[in-house]
């Protein structure tokens, strides 16, 4: 059949297993005459669209919201330093409303074992 035919071009054509094609891949032979292979080359826009309405709906919640999604504060003392003989400084934060606090100072020798333990004074 391949000595019979002969593409647009002049030149033999090959089969690709679906059907007898061009040399120049151009054309396709449907058995009674050549066929143009029709390419598609427009965008998509409809997906294009799709994609920017995901990211600006995403960019308008995220701006909208924000908010950390994970908890990366540290509650409770930090940036503890004795100053003087009676004054302890330190940073707090609470999970809650701290309305009544009292504070518990342990303190440990250079060998981490437990010394003393005073507790804070109500004002």
């Amino acid at each position: 059949m391949s000595d019979q035919l002969i593409d647009p071009s002049g030149r033999r054509p090959r089969f690709d297993g679906a059907a007898w094609v061009s040399q120049d891949g151009n054309y396709w032979w449907n058995g009674t005459a050549w066929q143009p292979i029709v390419r598609r080359r427009q965008v998509p826009w409809g997906v294009v669209v799709g994609i920017v309405a995901i990211i600006v709906a995403t960019a308008f919640v995220v701006h909208s919201f924000p908010r950390q999604l994970f908890d990366t504060s540290t509650y409770g003392a930090t940036n503890a330093q004795i100053d003087s003989f009676g004054l302890i400084e330190f940073d707090y934060r609470a999970h809650d409303n701290c309305n009544n606090l009292t504070f518990i100072y342990t303190f440990y020798n250079p060998q981490g074992i437990k010394v003393s333990e005073f507790q804070d004074q109500q004002s």
